[in-house]
């Protein structure tokens, strides 16, 4: 897992899988990276709120951290207090691999619409009064399907599940989600190395590269055709 996402999905979309108000409006990343402010959904008091927030907490002790595994965050601080009360939902599209530098996008079969666990803090008020955000991702073992070309992923949920993430206040219940995310249905391929430079943000590099139109449209009927169960058996995770 390498610290690149896309979330392209237009506002009303996001609003409605996530069961959100509409007013907002975003950038669109197709190549969302540290430093840029992006849409996070936290909860606050009884019900959830899209923030914009910057992706990336810094600190006097370390460089700006951007992910960080769940095997860590018990075990420091002051991650061990966010995870208990300040956890976030990230919207995404797909997320980013690199293997041998080979570059892979990594999506879900369906929706394509889906979030990813992280935790965020308040960092400063801004002179017109408004609160800043920032906010890190949460990483864990990757699916069994996607280990031969990425050891790790990002903790993902449905945006069915996206409250029950919020609102969780058991850490055995938030710990779930993270050996749940490889039961999802995932499409790979390969992409353009292009997408690591720091200074692009091109649509047309989340097209697969080797791969010609008929083979691609083979592919989606292949994918259209078969039915998915809603979790997949994901044997990393699998305890016996």
């Amino acid at each position: 897992m390498i610290d690149i996402y896309t979330i392209a999905s237009k506002p009303y979309h996001i609003a409605d899988k996530c069961r959100l108000e509409r007013n907002f409006k975003y950038i669109t990343a197709y190549q969302a990276r540290p430093g840029m402010i992006l849409p996070i959904i936290i909860k606050e008091s009884d019900h959830s709120k899209l923030i914009m927030a910057r992706w990336g907490i810094e600190s006097k002790k370390e460089k700006m951290a951007t992910i960080i595994g769940t095997d860590r965050i018990l075990s420091n601080r002051p991650y061990n207090i966010w995870i208990r009360n300040q956890r976030c939902a990230v919207p995404a599209n797909c997320f980013f691999g690199i293997n041998k530098k080979q570059v892979f996008l990594i999506r879900l079969v369906n929706p394509r619409l889906f979030c990813m666990g992280g935790m965020f803090t308040k960092t400063k008020e801004t002179e017109d009064g408004k609160t800043e955000y920032q906010f890190i991702l949460l990483k864990t073992e990757s699916a069994d399907i996607l280990s031969s070309n990425i050891k790790e992923m990002p903790v993902m949920f449905s945006t069915a599940n996206m409250h029950t993430w919020l609102q969780s206040k058991h850490i055995s219940s938030i710990m779930d989600f993270a050996d749940r995310s490889g039961s999802h249905w995932f499409d790979f391929f390969k992409v353009d190395p292009k997408i690591l430079d720091e200074k692009i943000n091109d649509k047309n590099l989340l097209k697969p590269v080797g791969v010609t139109l008929q083979q691609l449209k083979k592919h989606k009927e292949k994918l259209d055709s078969i039915e998915f169960e809603e979790e997949r058996a994901n044997r990393r995770s699998m305890k016996h």
